[in-house]
């Protein structure tokens, strides 16, 4: 009978913290469709141009994905293409500019009030005047061996002025955000 009391008290004991941990990673992580995005454009000559924002969570594991795959290529030439380190990861932003990124660094907080970013890692692309077309997710599936799928979301918005919109697998940004979805701070 021991056993079972025993069983039992571990079984909830542990069911409770996975629950509630799986419920936070299960989140709908909603993208910005703040139109202050475009406010980010740094180079002036690029308003005349396709932009292409990645925000990436320093403290998100979810964001190093994305980070792995802009390192295994070069900036694309004809776009605007900026990256936003939202936490402090310098050596993130050290190999992105060595790599040839333009790179900015920010607080979450800054992002989450200036420019609703409550999720990453998040993608964002303008056309050439500014429009924002696309705010959202980088894969269509969940995993960090999913493919990254930003140059195709970018081309099929330059020829189609529309994409399905990926669901953002990531971490909230922003310490209200991560207060009120993880009260226990058992992840944040």
């Amino acid at each position: 009978m021991k056993l079972i009391i025993l069983f039992i008290l571990w079984f909830v004991g542990l069911s409770v913290p996975l629950s509630y941990m799986m419920g936070i990673h299960s989140l709908s992580l909603i993208p910005s469709k703040n139109a202050n995005i475009k406010n980010l454009i740094l180079n002036q000559s690029a308003q005349k141009k396709w932009s292409q924002l990645h925000f990436l969570g320093a403290d998100c594991e979810c964001s190093k994905n994305i980070f792995n795959s802009l390192m295994n290529r070069s900036p694309l030439l004809d776009i605007n293409e900026q990256i936003f380190v939202i936490g402090k990861n310098d050596l993130w932003i050290k190999q992105l500019k060595a790599k040839g990124y333009s790179v900015e660094n920010g607080e979450m907080e800054n992002f989450s009030k200036h420019f609703s970013i409550n999720a990453v890692p998040q993608l964002s692309i303008l056309d050439e005047k500014q429009n924002l077309l696309y705010s959202g997710g980088y894969t269509s599936k969940r995993g960090p061996a999913s493919t990254v799928e930003d140059q195709s979301i970018l081309a099929e918005l330059i020829k189609h002025h529309t994409t399905q919109e990926r669901p953002i697998f990531g971490c909230l940004n922003g310490s209200v955000n991560r207060r009120i979805a993880d009260p226990m701070s058992l992840k944040y």
